[in-house]
């Protein structure tokens, strides 16, 4: 029995009598998001959402305005006996202190606006945060399901190695004994070459797994179990109904939109007149005291006549911003739709030859014992053993294959309907 059945097997006992959630391993689960959260793509993405808030903040920050100042005189020289804008007795020095308040009144919506498109552009980079982090999670499951696929094979390719020598074993002592040939020693070996070929390829791919899942996730081998457990939790998940579901995509999509429009909105506002409002207190020879002060209050209307054509170009550039969400848009869920009509073929191949293969290895099984019976004391026994052994650890490997290469297509089912790190959180 495979090691992966008898992990199936262990697994959906628990189910029967636990929620499917319950037993995650928590200290795994809590690596797994501090490696996300961690991880380059999810860091920089992460950046990209505190500069919106920041730009949103700003936006907000355009409410009343109160500033201070002073103007002041410190007499250097002076010869003046009599003018008509300075008198004699001005040879003192001070300073007075000046408070402004404004505020604008109203702008036609312009503000409001400003700050409704950096609030739509929050949102959307939220989700775009949060589906970085979901794809990022799907490569780390995906990678941990692929070294326990490779190590099964491994284990295979090995199994079979062991076999082989034991048939060149046989062959060695059939060609000393006078009985066999140097060719069939010859060709034992030859087939030997190919197969521990093949072994070195994949531990040469299993490595390059292991350097990633250590240098950009941060796991060792002692984390894998854990993941991988909560792997095949989550993509047993999913359901029957390969229908493409694109809420994330469509949001996304939507409040960079209405952020755009918002902007038009504002461009357009910014043409027609504003009302400010400003208030302005001096407070004479402060070093005096407070006691001598004046009050003065304005109303500014403002009406822009004429700006180079700046907000045409502005008018434009946001247009042509609409059509670009647009056509990014479709084309996000063409490659998606095309995705998901791609692996469901994938996933219906896979389990076509997975029947083939199950009946495939009953015919070899019966074939290898009947070659045993017939052919066991003859010479001519060994390369055909040879030849069908390959064979059967070959189907092996497929058979083998096909549980962990499922595992990873329900993985890309979640993650194609948006739902693998919901799915993911409900374990936490």
């Amino acid at each position: 029995m495979s090691p992966l059945l008898i992990k199936k097997i262990t697994t959906a006992l628990i189910l029967i009598y636990l929620s499917p959630y319950c037993f995650a391993n928590s200290v795994s689960i809590n690596k797994i998001i501090t490696s996300i959260d961690q991880h380059p793509k999810v860091v920089n993405m992460a950046r990209k959402l505190s500069s919106q808030l920041i730009k949103t903040n700003i936006a907000r920050s355009e409410g009343p305005q109160i500033n201070f100042s002073t103007k002041g005189n410190i007499p250097i020289a002076r010869n003046i006996n009599k003018n008509l804008y300075r008198s004699p007795i001005d040879k003192r020095a001070y300073i007075d202190a000046i408070v402004t308040g404004s505020m604008i009144l109203y702008d036609f919506g312009e503000l409001d606006a400003n700050i409704a498109a950096n609030i739509a552009l929050e949102s959307s980079s939220k989700l775009e945060y949060e589906d970085v982090r979901e794809a990022i999670l799907l490569e780390l499951l995906q990678s941990i399901v692929e070294f326990y696929r490779l190590e099964a094979s491994r284990v295979v390719i090995e199994e079979s190695i062991t076999n082989i020598n034991l048939i060149l074993i046989k062959a060695k002592q059939l060609y000393k004994s006078g009985v066999g040939t140097i060719i069939d020693v010859r060709e034992v070996e030859l087939s030997r070459l190919d197969i521990e070929s093949e072994l070195q390829l994949l531990i040469l791919e299993q490595e390059k797994i292991l350097k990633k899942l250590r240098y950009e996730f941060g796991f060792s081998t002692s984390n894998f179990d854990g993941i991988y457990d909560i792997s095949y939790l989550l993509s047993s998940v999913i359901s029957d109904n390969k229908i493409l579901k694109s809420v994330r995509l469509n949001a996304i999509y939507q409040f960079k939109v209405d952020s755009v429009k918002k902007k038009i909105f504002a461009i357009n506002a910014s043409r027609m007149p504003n009302v400010k409002g400003v208030v302005t207190t001096s407070f004479y020879d402060v070093l005096r005291g407070l006691n001598e002060y004046q009050i003065n209050g304005s109303l500014n209307i403002a009406l822009p006549l004429f700006d180079s054509g700046r907000g045409d170009v502005q008018l434009q550039n946001a247009m042509n911003n609409i059509s670009i969400e647009d056509d990014k848009f479709r084309a996000l869920l063409f490659d998606k739709e095309l995705a998901l009509e791609d692996l469901n073929s994938h996933t219906d191949g896979l389990k076509s030859i997975n029947i083939l293969n199950l009946i495939k290895r009953l015919e070899l099984n019966k074939k290898n014992a009947n070659l045993e019976l017939k052919q066991k004391n003859t010479n001519g026994y060994l390369l055909p053993k040879m030849k069908l052994q390959i064979e059967i650890d070959l189907l092996k490997r497929e058979l083998l294959n096909y549980d962990y290469i499922i595992m990873q297509s329900n993985l890309r089912y979640l993650r194609l309907n948006e739902i693998l790190l919901y799915e993911f959180s409900k374990l936490n």
